[in-house]
């Protein structure tokens, strides 16, 4: 009896200390740097952000082609309008590959 008893309380103390529902968090579904924050900390993270999608889906060759042309030799060397540009492509190659579609400037694929 003795064992229910607690096996009960434990349970009460469980469900008054967990939420209801897991707090969900916002998605973040492009890379771009937010237009309220400003300075080095939000660069470095759009900085890490592409580093990390060019390195997972493949596009090294065409980021470093990129920062051939811009005279840089890494991404932290390019301009702000340079970065953000990069960023967006990067979104669109990242979005295209999650959709399965051809890129504009390949021939297709099917």
């Amino acid at each position: 009896m003795l064992d229910r008893a607690r096996v009960t309380r434990m349970r009460c103390l469980l469900d008054q200390a967990m939420p209801s529902e897991p707090p969900r968090l916002p998605r973040a579904s492009s890379l771009s740097v937010s237009a309220v924050a400003t300075g080095p900390l939000p660069r470095r993270a759009l900085v890490k952000q592409l580093a990390l999608a060019v390195a997972r889906y493949g596009l090294q060759p065409e980021v470093d082609a990129y920062l051939a042309a811009a005279g840089c030799a890494s991404l932290n060397g390019l301009e702000q309008a340079q970065l953000e540009r990069i960023a967006a492509w990067v979104t669109q190659e990242v979005d295209r590959m999650a959709t399965a579609c051809d890129s504009p400037d390949a021939p297709p694929a099917r």
